[in-house]
């Protein structure tokens, strides 16, 4: 591949897929920045936001403005790509480079989130196998073209506002859940653990988060932490995913039971702690993305009766653990 020379890169339109390929992007872009190479992002609307969140100066084809998929092929090949890296699990992207003719390709050949496992029967392939098999295919385009991996560090993004080091309080997101039977922690449990974490820092302050739905209980959780003279402030979720990752690459700890910030935390690796129901057949509950060094996960106690009430969960022993674990990794960035 000579100097000059445009290299298409696929990502996922949808969120959640668009996310697993940002550590992978990362890598390949700021491996590539010293060099003659251009890096091109093919994705959706949904994907450009994502993409700002990453880079403000990252070119972007957005597949959307395209009436058809005959004029979105006409396009990219007159720009003449001489490479093409696919960090999605999307049918159409796999194929992509083939359609266009480009020589070097590179994709994981997952298509469509399926994998072929021992047993010859298609399995919906998990989070971390996407993830892993887009940096070892940026990996690959990097050792074929003779050059360095550049080493990056969480989270990823490249805010102009978001410095390393800020001066305010230690920001620690919680997405709580409504209260329904034994499946969510209950208000006192809330309000137990995070008076305990109070004692992180000095200075701490909590982002309670609910969609429409929940945002009186948020605003019911807040009440009960003022009376301890504990700071906390609402923020309502909509459909913004911009604004939801870039709020939680802007925190210091994300806190949940389920949903899409604890999702970003994890793909993001930011810091997270999250709570759930031990599934029948598993000891230990996982994040299904996130580093393991970099997330906490709590169950209440094994066996047949106990495993799925969220509610048996020792609160204090679990502020106890939250504690000593994060005030180890803070440790690891100060040093």
């Amino acid at each position: 591949m000579t100097s000059t020379e445009r290299i298409l890169v696929a990502i996922s339109d949808d969120a959640n897929d668009g996310l697993l390929a940002l550590p992978a992007l990362s890598c390949l872009i700021r491996s590539v920045n010293q060099s003659s190479y251009q890096i091109e992002l093919l994705t959706g609307a949904q994907g450009r936001l994502i993409a700002q969140i990453f880079s403000d100066a990252l070119p972007v084809i957005d597949e959307s403005e395209y009436i058809s998929s005959r004029a979105l092929y006409q396009k990219l090949k007159e720009n003449g790509y001489a490479g093409y890296i696919c960090l999605s699990p999307k049918r159409r992207h796999r194929w992509l480079g083939w359609r266009l003719g480009i020589a070097q390709r590179y994709s994981t050949g997952f298509g469509q989130r399926l994998l072929w496992d021992g047993e010859a029967i298609g399995r919906v392939a998990q989070p971390n196998i996407l993830r892993q098999g887009y940096d070892n295919l940026v990996q690959r385009f990097l050792s074929d073209q003779q050059l360095s991996c550049a080493t990056v560090h969480p989270p990823y993004l490249a805010f102009s506002d978001l410095s390393e080091h800020r001066d305010t309080p230690t920001q620690i997101v919680v997405h709580p859940q409504v209260p329904q039977k034994h499946n969510h922690l209950l208000a006192e449990q809330y309000e137990q653990l995070l008076c305990s974490l109070d004692l992180i820092g000095k200075r701490c302050e909590f982002i309670l988060c609910g969609a429409t739905e929940s945002l009186s209980y948020c605003r019911y959780l807040c009440e009960r932490l003022a009376k301890r003279n504990i700071k906390a402030r609402l923020c309502e979720l909509d459909n913004d995913n911009y604004q939801l990752a870039k709020m939680v690459a802007q925190c210091d700890l994300v806190i949940g039971e389920k949903g899409l910030l604890l999702y970003f935390a994890g793909a993001l690796d930011v810091p997270c702690v999250g709570f759930g129901a031990l599934p029948l057949g598993v000891d230990v509950l996982r994040h299904p993305l996130a580093n393991p060094q970099r997330c906490l996960m709590f169950s209440p106690p094994a066996g047949r009766l106990t495993q799925e009430d969220i509610s048996l969960i020792n609160m204090t022993d679990s502020a106890v653990r939250i504690r000593q674990w994060f005030s180890q990794l803070q440790a690891l960035v100060v040093s």
